[in-house]
């Protein structure tokens, strides 16, 4: 949570065990009239949740003794053991942040998405869930012997009947799937999910593949969060060069890109309102002013100004341009 000083204190503490068993999971103590912010959308911290717990040097006395003279696994444990004003030898510390990931962004979340399959961090954070994902990644990266190889993870919408949908057509035989969900007969489960290895020269038959099974107007390919900026890119031209349309939603690290069949995808996309754009404008000029916006795309601008999700510099900039 937030305090008064503009700092942060400990409100939630989670320890797990390599073998996944939680062998700690408490609130701590933080009197009300020193916090500023439960930061409760992010955090899920509540003030009835603070009142009657812990203190922090119990809480911290705990965790002093479950850590001593063992391993201790995490993802960016130098700000966690910070926050908790522990110390522990750097030879029996294994953090999952410095591990090789290849061209992955190495976000704690964004590594559970691609490389578990686990959305750990939508909504409020867990640290039982945090903790769990570092040492589910950690297992990984021995499983595979180094980086888990990139893949892609895609949801099909096809805008057909449930019967059609109950078999529909396997991707190409060269893309080599290694998972494809299909919709079960007479149910209603979630949309078919098909996983694949990440390569350049698997998106064009891929997209090829889903022009030819899907011809009804409002189909959709929707490539999961995990992608990069650079391989939405990549999806992106190679739809383009089959004339099929694209929409990209969500703000970063959510974001994610769809392939749709037909119609404009501006008209599902955020509205683009002259503010945003000149505040897209400011930015890709390199104006100093502008710099808190340097980083998204027009559509995300649009996205994050109709959500509501921006940065205090941001919000001022868009003030600035509706007063323009």
């Amino acid at each position: 949570v937030q305090v008064h000083s503009g700092r942060h204190a400990v409100a939630r503490v989670a320890v797990v065990s390599y073998r996944e068993e939680v062998l700690l999971d408490e609130w701590v103590h933080v009197p009300a009239s020193d916090v500023a912010d439960y930061v409760t959308r992010i955090s899920g911290v509540r003030e009835e949740h603070l009142v009657s717990a812990r203190s922090f040097e119990a809480v911290q006395a705990e965790v002093r003794q479950l850590i001593f003279g063992r391993t201790l696994i995490g993802h960016g444990l130098r700000a966690d053991l910070k926050a908790l004003q522990l110390a522990h030898p750097p030879a029996n510390i294994i953090d999952t942040e410095s591990l090789d990931w290849g061209s992955r962004r190495r976000n704690l979340g964004s590594l559970c998405r691609e490389v578990l399959g686990q959305d750990i961090q939508r909504g409020s954070h867990s640290p039982v869930l945090d903790a769990l994902g570092a040492v589910r990644l950690l297992k990984a990266q021995h499983a595979w012997g180094g980086p888990p190889p990139p893949r892609i993870e895609i949801i099909q919408w096809i805008g057909a009947p449930l019967e059609v949908l109950a078999s529909p057509p396997p991707p190409p035989a060269a893309l080599s799937a290694s998972a494809y969900q299909a919709v079960p007969e007479g149910s209603d489960p979630p949309p078919p999910q098909l996983t694949l290895p990440w390569h350049v020269d698997h998106i064009a038959p891929l997209l090829c593949w889903f022009k030819g099974v899907s011809s009804s107007p409002g189909s959709a390919l929707a490539f999961s969060a995990s992608l990069s900026k650079t391989e939405r890119g990549v999806v992106h031209k190679k739809a383009q060069a089959l004339r099929l349309p694209t929409l990209s939603l969500g703000t970063e690290p959510d974001r994610y890109i769809s392939v749709l069949t037909g119609g404009s995808p501006d008209q599902n996309g955020p509205p683009r309102t002259r503010p945003v754009e000149l505040v897209y404008l400011w930015a890709r000029n390199g104006e100093e002013a502008a710099e808190a916006a340097a980083g998204y795309s027009l559509d995300e601008l649009a996205e994050r100004a109709h959500t509501g999700n921006l940065g205090p510099e941001v919000r001022a900039l868009l003030e600035r341009a509706r007063g323009v």
